[in-house]
């Protein structure tokens, strides 16, 4: 009897291959919600810096 996979290995490499797989559109988004978020986190060291 040939050795099975376990189905938490299965999980894991369909949720990889999902993950490589999106196409540009995703990534520009996400791209951008990054983008926003560095610029929040960069205000946000500034004012505390201003106000300490």
């Amino acid at each position: 009897m040939a050795p099975t996979r376990s189905s938490s290995a299965r999980f894991t490499s369909g949720t990889m291959a999902q993950s490589l797989d999106l196409d540009d559109r995703n990534n520009d988004g996400l791209t951008i919600d990054q983008g926003i978020a560095c610029v929040l986190m960069l205000v946000a060291l500034a004012l505390t810096y201003l106000i300490h």
